[in-house]
């Protein structure tokens, strides 16, 4: 609400017996203002999408929608070869339209793969089998950028692959087709392996990162994370030597807010055994994979929260509580079940821990 003051002692002063002139020029002052706002208020509506689903919410982790992606190669223009995951409110994800509202732009996730089990090496689509975390990302109200990495470079010489990987957010930000739906600064980053290496580096590089998830980094190859400032969630498995931020004694030594989750398993059971190879060793919990992704989502819903997000999870990376309506409980189905079938699974089992400014905890899934 705009406010037009003339309380100065001499302005009182001079504006005595001249109550018409002062009322005059408030009012003149106040039509300009609304003249003016209203042709902002015209120049964002004239933008706003004409179909925006049907749906009365905007999506975020407690109200979620489906999502789509699309596939890009150099020669769509992009950078290198990728897939965008989006909100829509399509059921089949190939392609489906980007789900647009008013006012709203996505923020964006960069996700960073690693090493591929040995029996994928040479898959020149293995970036698109991470697509369990993305499209739990995706529903909850983000954009999610999964590019093709070249892993081998990491542990030599980080910068031009990290150079080359927000080459590829940026892409997403300013050249997609969908891109004035993209937020310009808002992001975060997750990686596995020595993507999770490669997103320390991101962290550290980019300004607008506002969280990091780490999946097995391999930070025997330590890169960048003792200088990661942002909050972080770490996944490890317990006693690998490669991987285990205790042994590696990193934990101390991480920035606050920070998040650890520890269980016993397997470097590659993040993924989909169909998508690891038959010779790949997996652990005993075929639900790893979607409760990871759960908490994942939960933790940059809670640390890098979506403009108007109407629910933030817990601390403990609770699911928010909500009371969705019929319409909404269409679209949740499926959403962040896989926490609730980790719980149920005897040979299950995750230490999630986290140290915040003035608290720390922990529970066991």
């Amino acid at each position: 609400m705009w406010t037009v003051s003339n309380r100065s002692a001499g302005a009182e002063r001079r504006g005595r017996g001249r109550p018409a002139v002062v009322i005059a020029v408030a009012m003149t002052a106040v039509l300009v203002l609304v003249a003016g706002c209203e042709r902002e208020v015209s120049a964002i509506f004239d933008g706003c999408p004409d179909d925006d689903g049907g749906i009365h919410w905007t999506p975020d982790v407690g109200a979620p929608v489906f999502y789509g992606h699309q596939d890009f190669t150099t020669g769509d223009g992009a950078p290198r070869d990728l897939r965008v995951y989006y909100p829509s409110v399509e059921g089949a994800p190939t392609d489906a339209p980007l789900l647009t509202r008013c006012l709203v732009q996505w923020p964006v996730v960069l996700f960073l793969h690693g090493e591929p089990p040995a029996d994928l090496v040479g898959d020149r689509e293995y970036h698109q089998r991470w697509s369990r975390v993305a499209g739990v990302l995706a529903r909850s109200g983000y954009v999610v950028v999964v590019p093709s990495v070249n892993h081998h470079q990491v542990p030599r010489d980080p910068d031009p692959v990290r150079d080359e990987v927000l080459a590829a957010m940026d892409w997403v930000r300013s050249d997609w087709a969908e891109s004035e739906w993209v937020h310009p600064e808002l992001a975060a980053v997750a990686g596995h392996s020595l993507g999770g290496v490669l997103a320390t580096h991101v962290a550290t590089a980019s300004p607008d990162i506002q969280a990091m998830v780490s999946f097995s980094g391999d930070f025997i190859n330590s890169g960048r994370i003792r200088d990661v400032a942002v909050p972080s969630l770490f996944f490890w498995v317990d006693d690998e030597f490669l991987e285990d931020i205790d042994l590696l004694g990193l934990w101390d030594q991480l920035s606050m807010p920070r998040y650890g989750g520890v269980f016993d398993g397997e470097h590659f059971d993040y993924l989909r055994p169909a998508d690891t190879g038959d010779s790949t060793p997996r652990g005993d919990c075929d639900s790893l994979g979607p409760a990871t992704a759960d908490l994942a989502a939960l933790f940059i819903a809670r640390t890098a929260p979506a403009p108007f997000a109407s629910h933030q999870p817990a601390e403990d990376l609770r699911p928010p509580s909500v009371n969705l309506t019929d319409q909404q409980r269409f679209f949740a189905g499926a959403h962040l079940e896989g926490l609730g079938a980790f719980d149920r699974d005897p040979d299950c089992q995750l230490d999630l821990r986290w140290e915040l400014e003035g608290s720390a905890g922990g529970r066991e899934l």
